[in-house]
């Protein structure tokens, strides 16, 4: 019976071109020709068959980029192949630590990071903020003003940002809240999944994901939806210091000013 080989492959976000697969801990970088996605997919899937179709190993594609016409393409040009999607989080978060097999051991074992996540926009869409907070006795929040005045990217954002602002606590896992099922929705396609979303290509939120997904790497990341404005303690913490953001800065009022009023609004819930 034929052995069968798991590769893990991976689009390197950083680049247009460049992916990385692996196979028994060991690690490829490969550089495309370009073009679309899907002729990319083809080029790594060449460079993969004649390494060991070649041995008469069987071959099974383990990969977050296997979107629906990506899937389809490759099951009719390589049917004795195997390509499995991967499904949530979880299975992403795996994935993507195995890339990481050299990666320091983590500290605080065991240790869960809770993090309430929300933003706030203006009814005539003049401008979005976001903010997030923790809780725990080093419990903390961050706030910001949102490029985009679309609140779903704002509270997208702060998803993010809770993400990347904490990457340096003692916790193996963060637990982040958000009452926005479509931020979350664009998390999962693009953060956790290879979706590429429109409104984050060249600019400073496709620099955001990518590191996020570097945290991704080293930390256990679960984004859960609860129902806003229904007393969960960290959506409200973050849903009051974003809308304290959005009405400063609307106002004008100064960035010393806002920060102190923010730090007496968050006293409240620590």
């Amino acid at each position: 019976m034929a052995a069968t080989q798991v590769v893990l492959l991976r689009k390197i976000r950083a680049s247009r071109e460049d992916w990385a697969f692996m196979v028994d801990r060991t690690r490829t970088v490969f550089t495309t020709g370009g073009g679309p996605m899907v002729e990319q997919f083809i080029d790594v899937m060449e460079e993969i068959m004649e390494r060991y179709a070649a041995n008469g190993e069987r071959i099974v594609i383990i990969s977050p980029s296997l979107v629906p016409s990506i899937l389809r393409e490759m099951d009719e040009l390589y049917p004795s192949v195997k390509f499995m999607k991967l499904a949530d989080s979880a299975q992403l978060n795996a994935f993507m630590r195995a890339f990481t097999a050299d990666a320091p051991m983590k500290r605080g074992q065991g240790k869960t990071l809770f993090i309430g996540s929300d933003a706030s926009g203006g009814h005539h869409k003049t401008i979005s903020a976001w903010a997030w907070a923790t809780s725990g006795p080093e419990a903390t929040y961050s706030m910001g003003i949102c490029e985009f005045r679309d609140i779903n990217i704002s509270e997208f954002e702060g998803i993010l940002r809770a993400i990347i602002e904490n990457q340096d606590a003692d916790y193996e896992r963060f637990h982040v809240y958000s009452d926005s099922q479509r931020a979350i929705d664009y998390f999962e396609r693009g953060v956790v999944g290879d979706d590429v979303l429109p409104f984050t290509e060249d600019n400073y939120l496709a620099e955001l994901i990518d590191s996020a997904r570097e945290v991704m790497l080293r930390k256990n990341v679960r984004v859960e939806w609860v129902r806003g404005h229904r007393g969960h303690r960290l959506n409200t913490a973050a849903d009051i210091i974003s809308r304290h953001a959005r009405k400063s800065a609307q106002s004008g009022k100064s960035i010393r000013m806002m920060q102190r009023e923010a730090d007496a609004m968050f006293s409240l819930f620590k």
